[in-house]
């Protein structure tokens, strides 16, 4: 009586926000949601199917214990879980249908959720929508920082790229060392053709030896041409 009492003294302002929820198809596609959902959502109308409306996501947590785990672990352990991974499961196919807590089962029981432990730490069972939308955030500015950092690192490699090709192509021309492909690199074939500074300067002394001694014979030489020369104006003729 007193339910129908404030049903007929109800503001029609509410009523009419009421009736509008009610009969809402919803705005938004799940991801799920077929083709024409979809399109009809993107021009701004309702989805036709209910089936196709966005629904609340269950995400269970990226360290959940996998089943095999779970059926090693005894019932206590299974109740001192941390309370991330007491999230509820929907059984379709016991009867009657249920949610039960995903972690506390075992071989011949179930239980329903919330389970103790889900009770007793109810705020650590699930992470408020504001605390995801910062993480999301801050998941955003880092993938920027990443993206950043990556843009950098290609500058950079694009740049030593140019500058050992030229590098290369310093040491020996185009025909010589070849170009970029899957089976030649210019620059260890260039590396191939630059004398390292050790040899250079083995070449360096080799070659001063043979100027020393090109001297020394040369000095030699016009030491006999000169006396040769005197010899030739001594001789009577």
């Amino acid at each position: 009586m007193a339910a129908d009492t404030r049903l007929a003294e109800r503001d029609p302002f509410w009523q009419q926000q009421i009736d509008k929820h009610v009969a809402s198809r919803g705005q938004h596609a799940d991801p799920s949601a077929c083709g024409t959902c979809r399109a009809a959502v993107k021009e701004g109308k309702p989805v036709e199917d209910d089936g196709c409306a966005q629904r609340a996501m269950l995400i269970q947590p990226p360290d959940m214990p996998c089943w095999e785990v779970l059926t090693k672990m005894t019932e206590q352990e299974k109740a001192d879980l941390p309370a991330r991974f007491h999230l509820p499961v929907f059984d379709s196919c016991g009867k009657p249908n249920a949610w039960l807590c995903t972690v506390c089962w075992g071989d011949g029981w179930s239980t329903v959720w919330p389970c103790a432990t889900a009770v007793k730490h109810g705020t650590q069972v699930f992470t408020p929508d504001h605390e995801a939308t910062q993480h999301q955030e801050r998941l955003r500015i880092d993938a920027a920082d990443v993206n950043r950092a990556l843009n950098e690192t290609l500058r950079e490699r694009d740049f030593m790229h140019h500058m050992a090709d030229r590098l290369a192509y310093a040491v020996a021309p185009i025909e010589v060392i070849g170009e970029h492909s899957s089976g030649n690199c210019p620059w260890e074939n260039a590396l191939d053709h630059v004398t390292s500074i050790e040899k250079a300067d083995g070449m360096r002394s080799r070659i001063a030896e043979l100027e020393s001694t090109l001297a020394e014979r040369t000095q030699q030489l016009n030491g006999l041409l000169d006396a040769l020369a005197f010899d030739e104006k001594a001789v009577p003729r």
